[in-house]
């Protein structure tokens, strides 16, 4: 009996290979390490409620169920590291640091928005809508440039951004 109460307790205490191999990825091992720093004062008390549950299975499980149930988070857990190595296979950029990664997001992004802006600003209702727009914002910008040369700026440079909204619309729809 003693040598299978030794193989549990390897088992049950190792790792999961799953986990390694998600530290791995600079994007997860960066956002453990924030949400590590977050969780560190309730941590003793997470560690001590794991370590009492922990306590009960082992001691209510038999060896039986605790050989199938290890054998099953075996599974799930080799499992769990063929998807990930699918995904990392299939989204290369996870490998590259957090702050390239989310730099390369922010510009996609953008791209993404811009292109969707031309598309809607292409339709002939849009191209009304945006002269309208445009039409009322010049007759606001004068008044308000002599009480606030900050707001005028801001209006002045959504107008801006408007016109070029407008005109990228109808160079795709080919007016």
């Amino acid at each position: 009996m003693a040598p299978r109460e030794s193989e549990n307790a390897v088992r049950v205490s190792r790792t999961f290979k799953v986990a390694d191999k998600a530290m791995d990825i600079p994007v997860v091992n960066d956002a453990v390490s924030e949400v590590t720093k977050i969780t560190a004062p309730i941590a003793p008390y997470l560690e001590e409620g794991m370590r009492i549950i922990k306590d009960k299975a082992g001691e209510t499980m038999s060896e039986n169920l605790k050989d199938k149930v290890g054998s099953c988070v075996s599974s799930l857990d080799s499992l769990a590291c063929n998807g990930l190595d699918q995904l990392t296979s299939a989204v290369p950029s996870l490998r590259s640091a957090t702050p390239e990664l989310m730099e390369t997001t922010k510009e996609t992004a953008s791209t993404l928005l811009d292109n969707i802006q031309e598309y809607l600003a292409s339709f002939k209702l849009s191209q009304i809508g945006i002269r309208i727009a445009d039409m009322y914002l010049s007759v606001l910008e004068s008044p308000v440039s002599l009480f606030s040369n900050s707001v005028s700026t801001k209006i002045r440079d959504v107008r801006r951004h408007l016109r070029a909204v407008r005109r990228a619309g109808a160079k795709r729809a080919g007016y």
